[in-house]
């Protein structure tokens, strides 16, 4: 079954305003939603991502938060979300570079662990859109 996706990106204020959608069709979505006390750290979340697979990915808390994956000291991967300021990546995105690199890296994810410190319970949505006929 296939699976359409909507990035939704725009711009307004000084200058012209800008609207964009990007459609990312694949057959699979990871779509989680879970709470992170305040106080927490390294609190282990099972989420399993073929990320050599994945064709987007959207990751936004409510609270500053810092994530890492596979284990809990950061050796795989680590990132800090801000407070309302989603993590959001497509598979054709691309830079002067060539494509922008997968924010989760290039190591599969086993596992993930979040420390809050914000002050207030956490509430994070992540989710990947990947092809999941390999």
């Amino acid at each position: 079954m296939s699976i359409d996706n909507l990035l939704r990106i725009s711009t307004s204020g000084a200058g012209t305003a800008i609207n964009k959608t990007i459609t990312i069709t694949d057959e699979a979505i990871l779509d989680l939603s879970f709470d992170v006390a305040d106080g927490q750290t390294d609190e282990e979340h099972i989420i399993a991502v073929d990320v050599s697979e994945a064709k987007s990915v959207y990751i936004v808390s409510d609270q500053a938060i810092a994530m890492e994956w596979n284990d809990g000291a950061g050796t795989q991967g680590d990132m800090s979300l801000l407070a309302g300021e989603p993590v959001v990546w497509w598979s054709t995105q691309v830079t002067d570079g060539g494509n922008t690199l997968n924010p989760l890296g290039a190591t599969d994810i086993t596992s993930t662990f979040w420390t809050n410190a914000s002050g207030s319970t956490a509430n994070i949505n992540f989710q990947v859109v990947s092809d999941a006929s390999p």
